[in-house]
């Protein structure tokens, strides 16, 4: 099975959002956003606020930038 998935980062306030929604309409995908972070937190049974500070985290880990350069 494959997926195709667009990412998109943002800043607060700089229309990430609307964007990412005329992209997935446009390419007919779904839009998922704050979803994605509930349902990951829901099957490890733990915080949302958890899953979503991790994911802030791991970019902030020099680890991180090793795997990036390493792709």
């Amino acid at each position: 099975m494959s997926f195709r998935v667009v990412c998109i980062s943002r800043s607060t306030a700089a229309g990430g959002e609307s964007i990412g929604q005329a992209v997935a309409q446009r390419l007919d995908f779904r839009y998922v956003d704050e979803q994605i972070i509930t349902k990951a937190a829901q099957q490890a049974q733990v915080d949302p606020a958890l899953v979503a500070a991790t994911e802030h985290r791991l970019k902030e880990n020099p680890e991180y930038a090793k795997l990036e350069k390493e792709k």
